[in-house]
């Protein structure tokens, strides 16, 4: 059977070999030359379907070595189902095999599978080598699950390869790809003579590479820490200890450039690229631009993009990014506008400016343009439009949205079920967003703080208390299921409280009239967490003092702003405006000489004449309402943007607060090519 396979070989694919490959071969016996036509390049760029047809139809598959060398090359090109094909027709299959086919599950669409052939094998008595577990962690990888991760690592540890160099850097790959950087740093910290060793790397491509992957790796895990300076640090240590960058090297160290938002140390990495002659390289300037546009240095970026010979769709990306970044939705949507082609990120990019920018209806009209371009979004479209859909309370679109992810079988994720709870939640479906929350079977931080939040905006404030107490209890249980108190644990991450959670359980101490708790709440944040008390905490705690007659105690919490919190950031602000049913009982002269105050130091922040339009409405003073909005009309600080919106078919506008109502029919007239008509004149003849 082998035989009549060389045969085959030799006489189908052999002649062409000799011509198009190299002529030295000719030189070398028969056998040396089919081995090197089966291994050739040529081969399984031209040939690949004719050898498949050679070796199924004469069931010469069976034979290991040419069903191993298949199932090489359906690994190379991502053919799963080939691949297990070939994997079931050998007779006896060896670890060699089953290598292959978890590298062709790293590299499909099923990771989480590759990770079960591989528990699989080991049950039939195949066991691991070095070269199993690169793609096996490269399936942890892909499937972002530290859990299974974690149990990889220890079947790496469990078969003696976890002083393996390759399999070192593999998971530092995982672990970072999972976001557990701290163990990704750990790894690489224990690595041996890291700077010095050398040697084969199973999961790369195949051939030798230098130490270079594990620096890289580790660069990039320092990119997603807290730590980012330290990621420049190692290049510089890499570079003392003989080790030279590659094109995979500058991406990792620019984005820790990008993360400590320092120009100086990035023009410093910039000289670097530049030194190595990798500044043409286009990843590497998209890098570049990503990079100074996060430092604030939004016209270098600008420079780099417009020196760069060459643009791919990431480089348009990366620039329109960096303008979204510092503000700048003009120039990034003139850009957008300009791009040669456009893919999701593209979209996404322009949908995640104008909801920052506190835009939500345009990123609805976005969303509709992206879908007529024939564009399908991503996880990340579909949490920016639940969030407009959540700040302009249009819940029928939110809803739709819902049940189009629940009929396509969307993988819901935690991110998701996250965006549709603080949707419905803002919407005033509080008992949607329960019924969402009750359902998950894991839940971070920002699903806690949503649903609690949610109870307090809607009138629940003992609900979101209560949900509060649930939190703790939870946390209390897994840090004594790990023998630890109030720690992150072996990858796992315990949910923590954080400020957010604190206005949220503040508030409803507020809402509720729980003076002693609010007050304990108060000191629990500060004290047993850490947590440094802002704007809003300091706020609503007034608020409740105010409300409980305790004015001067009120007074003195307040004028505890200007003394601890230095920098008073348009988020803490923001919160402090939401809340604005918490009001100042009965005197409203505390609230209004803390909002004049602050604009005062902020005289451009908007959210500073929201506050203070916010404590005239609640005491019904219309007219110094007013003078406030001509006031932001004097200092050019922007409009205040209102809740009301018109609900047309095919556009979604936000109406400014003083827009007057000649400016809302004039848009009404623009967007439906009609006669509009005047809300309040149909409402009067109706009820007469």
């Amino acid at each position: 059977m082998a035989r009549a396979l060389i045969r085959d070989i030799s006489c189908l694919f052999l002649p062409a070999f000799r011509c198009n490959y190299s002529s030295s071969t000719n030189n070398l016996p028969l056998s040396h030359q089919i081995l090197t036509c089966i291994n050739s390049q040529w081969l399984k760029k031209n040939k690949i379907k004719e050898l498949y047809a050679v070796l199924i139809t004469s069931d010469r598959v069976k034979i290991p070595f040419f069903g191993c060398k298949l199932l090489k090359f359906s690994s190379q090109f991502g053919d799963l189902r080939d691949a297990l094909w070939v994997f079931h027709s050998i007779d006896f299959p060896n670890i060699v095999c089953v290598n292959n086919v978890i590298k062709a599950y790293a590299g499909s669409i099923f990771p989480l599978e590759g990770v079960r052939f591989y528990f699989e094998t080991l049950k039939s008595g195949i066991f691991p080598n070095s070269y199993t577990f690169p793609p096996l962690l490269n399936c942890c990888a892909k499937e972002g699950s530290s859990r299974i991760g974690e149990m990889c690592h220890g079947q790496v540890i469990k078969n003696g390869f976890d002083g393996v160099v390759q399999i070192q850097s593999s998971l530092i790959h995982m672990y970072d790809c999972c976001g557990i950087n701290e163990v990704a740093l750990k790894v690489f910290d224990v690595m041996p003579e890291r700077d010095l060793v050398s040697c084969s790397d199973g999961f790369v491509n195949d051939g030798d590479f230098s130490n270079i992957v594990y620096f890289n790796n580790a660069i990039k895990a320092y990119s997603g820490s807290i730590l980012p300076l330290k990621g420049v640090r190692i290049y510089f240590e890499m570079l003392k200890s003989g080790v030279f960058p590659n094109s995979y090297t500058f991406p990792p160290l620019l984005n820790c450039c990008a993360k400590e938002g320092s120009s100086r140390i990035g023009e410093m990495c910039h000289g670097q690229v530049i030194k190595n002659g990798f500044d043409g390289v286009m990843h590497i300037q998209s890098s570049l631009i990503n990079m100074y546009a996060c430092c604030g240095v939004i016209d270098v970026a600008l420079k780099v993009f417009d020196l760069m010979l060459e643009r791919d769709v990431v480089s348009w990306n990366s620039i329109c990014d960096g303008f979204v970044k510092v503000g700048n939705l003009r120039n990034a949507h003139n850009l957008f506008d300009s791009m040669p082609e456009r893919n999701v990120v593209s979209w996404n990019i322009m949908m995640t400016g104008y909801l920052e920018r506190l835009n939500p209806g345009y990123v609805l009209i976005l969303c509709r343009q992206m879908i007529e371009s024939g564009i399908l979004g991503n996880d990340t479209t579909m949490v920016n439009v639940l969030a407009a859909c959540g700040r302009s309370a249009r819940w029928k679109e939110g809803a739709s949205i819902h049940g189009f992810l629940v009929r396509r079988l969307w993988n819901l994720s935690l991110i998701m079920n996250t965006a549709l709870i603080d949707m419905y939640s803002k919407c005033k479906k509080v008992e949607v967003a329960r019924s969402i929350f009750d359902g998950l079977l894991q839940r971070n931080l920002v699903c806690w703080n949503s649903m609690i939040l949610g109870h307090c905006l809607n009138g629940n404030p003992n609900d979101g208390l209560h949900l509060f107490e649930d939190m703790m209890y939870k946390m209390k249980l897994d840090s004594e299921a790990e023998g630890q108190r109030y720690v992150h644990v072996g990858g796992r991450h315990q949910v923590l409280p954080d400020e957010i959670t604190y206005v949220g359980v503040i508030c409803a101490c507020t809402r509720a009239g729980l003076l002693e708790e609010g007050r304990f709440y108060f000191d629990q944040m500060e004290n047993l967490f850490g947590i440094k008390p802002n704007f809003a905490h300091y706020w609503c705690m007034a608020n409740l003092l105010a409300s409980k007659g305790l004015v001067q105690e009120a007074l003195a919490t307040v004028k505890k702003v200007n003394e601890f919190v230095v920098d008073v950031s348009s988020e803490s602000l923001l919160w402090a405006s939401l809340f604005g049913s918490c009001r100042f009982q009965g005197d409203s002269s505390i609230a209004e000489q803390v909002a004049k105050t602050l604009i005062e130091l902020e005289p451009q922040n908007t959210m500073c004449y929201a506050l203070l339009l916010n404590i005239y409405a609640a005491a019904g003073r219309w007219e110094d309402a007013d003078e406030v909005k001509e006031l932001m009309y004097k200092r050019e600080a922007g409009k205040v943007y209102g809740g009301s919106l018109v609900d047309l078919i095919e556009i979604v506008h936000n109406f400014r607060l003083g827009d007057g109502k000649e400016y809302a029919v004039e848009i009404a007239k623009l967007v439906i090519g009609g006669e509009a008509v005047d809300v309040q004149e149909s409402k009067t003849e109706s009820q007469t």
